[in-house]
């Protein structure tokens, strides 16, 4: 067996088990309350929330969208500018959400910047939060990102997570060679390649090749749960 292929047997016996964890346990959610944009069409905040969806779909939490969040708090006492605080018990009560997602999203020219908060509404208070920035990329490539900005935030990465800074108030400079970049890539090709071989266990099992199936979407979860890890571990650099 090449090592290639040992690796991918790995990741498939992980993720047919962390598969069959995540459906016996309880399953958190996750509201996305909000998501601003600046400079790009608001399909861009629905992207960023498919990425959401797509990266903790597979894992104990499930992801309620702004459209469901607005349909579930309409008519209740929560207010539209409610998005940290006491406030919130509102929302917890009213969806059940354990975790509630503020996000803005600016885009100018081929740069683009995020700001993304995670609030518990249990206490109101931040637990998270991580302000990034892509100088010269694609808008898919900075959407990936701060999708899974999010998730490893959900997750309880370790990144750069600050208080609200007073408007004006001015980030530190990154450094000019950051090894995190190539890791967050990394990321990004295996959150990728778990999507393929999700879609390939959805044709596998629409065909009535349960064997092919089971096995594509154990890849999947595996390449998906190693995705995060990579996304994870590239915070700390």
């Amino acid at each position: 067996m090449t090592r290639a292929a040992a690796i991918l047997a790995v990741l498939i016996a992980g993720g047919a088990a962390h598969a069959q964890e995540a459906k016996a346990a309880h399953r958190k959610i996750v509201g996305i309350l909000d998501v601003r944009v600046d400079g790009v069409s608001s399909t861009a905040a629905e992207k960023f929330e498919s990425g959401i969806e797509e990266g903790l779909g597979s894992t104990e939490y499930w992801v309620a969208t702004r459209k469901r969040m607005r349909e579930i708090l309409g008519g209740s006492g929560w207010s539209e500018g409610c998005s940290f605080g006491p406030c919130l018990t509102e929302v917890k009560r009213q969806t059940g959400a354990d975790l509630i997602v503020d996000a803005y999203f600016e885009a100018a020219g081929s740069s683009y910047r995020f700001v993304v908060t995670l609030v518990d509404t249990n206490t109101g208070q931040v637990t998270a939060q991580v302000a990034d920035h892509c100088d010269v990329c694609t808008l898919t490539e900075a959407l990936d990102s701060a999708a899974l900005a999010t998730i490893g935030l959900v997750h309880g990465a370790e990144g750069e997570v600050t208080s609200a800074l007073p408007a004006g108030t001015a980030r530190a400079s990154a450094p000019a060679a950051n090894p995190a970049r190539p890791l967050r890539r990394t990321a990004l090709l295996l959150v990728g390649a778990a999507a393929i071989f999700g879609g390939a266990a959805l044709y596998f099992n629409h065909n009535g090749d349960d064997k092919l199936g089971y096995a594509a979407g154990g890849a999947a979860g595996g390449l998906g749960v190693a995705g995060i890890a990579v996304f994870a571990i590239s915070f700390r650099f």
